[in-house]
């Protein structure tokens, strides 16, 4: 048996140990559309707003643009706890991020990686077969309770990626802690990526030069209507 199959079946056994019951949630994914949550690539913020989707300031001027918590959104995956939203420079809806509730069992990982699986599962059935990538650190395969903290600490790491003619999709595994992780979906729109990121970074180094920065943070006003 070689090297790699020896550690792939350790870490096959590792993550098959039996996990904790988990409240139900969606094997499958609920948007029928391009994006969830009724958002379109390159909507403003005001059109989400105007959508009804309520949002608190994130990051602004940050390295993916505007960043905005969005709140007041319809289940797509039945345990997201978290939901990002990235604006350009321009405006421009170009990145989405949800990120799920936490699953914890003793820094094991079962219950997450078993939720991982199903979402997986229901991306392939979408998108295609996607490109995983894998890797257990030893101390894991040896201690399967600090599997959770070699993810958080970037020893371990467990990802899928998906591409189409206009999108990225990455589904992975992450950690809030040594011992709870959760799972993160990144999809963003490769035509509107250039223009986000350069400019981001021309506003960074405006910044990190004591220049006025070329992209003033917006002030929309985030209240909205209760009528």
């Amino acid at each position: 048996m070689t090297r790699a199959s020896s550690r792939l079946g350790a870490l096959a056994l590792v993550l098959a140990a039996a996990a904790a019951p988990a409240p139900a949630v969606a094997a499958e994914i609920a948007w029928t559309e391009d994006l969830p949550y009724g958002l379109a690539w390159g909507m403003t913020l005001k059109q989400v707003l105007d959508a009804g989707i309520r949002v608190e300031y994130g990051k602004l001027q940050g390295e993916f643009g505007h960043e905005y918590l969005a709140f007041d959104l319809p289940p797509q995956l039945g345990d997201e706890d978290q939901v990002f939203l990235y604006f350009g420079y321009d405006d421009r809806l170009w990145r989405i991020a949800v990120h799920s509730r936490g699953y914890s069992d003793e820094g094991t990982g079962t219950a997450l990686v078993k939720r991982y699986d199903e979402l997986k599962a229901a991306l392939d059935a979408r998108y295609g077969a996607g490109e995983e990538f894998l890797h257990l650190h030893d101390s894991a395969v040896a201690v399967p309770k600090r599997t959770v903290g070699t993810i958080q600490i970037g020893a371990s790491w467990r990802f899928t990626e998906y591409r189409t003619p206009g999108e990225h999709i990455q589904l992975g595994i992450r950690a809030r802690n040594l011992w709870t992780g959760y799972i993160a979906l990144y999809i963003k729109n490769l035509d509107l990526e250039p223009k986000a990121i350069a400019d981001a970074e021309a506003n960074a180094k405006a910044v990190a030069a004591g220049e006025d920065t070329p992209f003033p943070a917006p002030h929309l006003s985030l209240e909205q209507d209760t009528d």
